[in-house]
């Protein structure tokens, strides 16, 4: 049992009213528990309410962002694949196979 269930027990117990909602990551994901004592059957006290607000903007943005980087590695997957159908090197940074073959006799590589 987690610590809110605990104090929620405990103010059941000791006669204690009290108002509580849970939120979760998804917009489904709301619990709401209550316990009103006998003592305060005729004052109102108020449930918690709660109002999720989205930055529309800010959401449009984290899209967008999120598409052009899928875009980038789809065009990254692309040029890799297509090098390796004509056998080009694809690694970003390696020169021909001349280069590399100097590079590896300069520090003492078999290649």
């Amino acid at each position: 049992m987690d610590l809110l269930q605990e104090c929620m027990i405990e103010f059941m117990e000791k006669d204690i009213t009290y108002r509580a909602m849970y939120l979760g990551e998804n917009i489904e994901d709301i619990e709401e528990n209550s316990y009103t004592s006998p003592k305060d059957n005729k004052k109102f006290i108020p449930y918690p309410s709660i109002t999720r607000e989205f930055d529309e903007e800010e959401d449009e943005r984290q899209l967008n962002q999120y598409l052009k980087e899928n875009e980038n590695k789809k065009d990254e997957e692309m040029e890799m694949m297509s090098k390796l159908e004509t056998g080009e090197p694809y690694f970003q940074g390696f020169g021909s196979s001349n280069e590399m073959d100097s590079a590896g006799e300069r520090w003492g590589l078999d290649t």
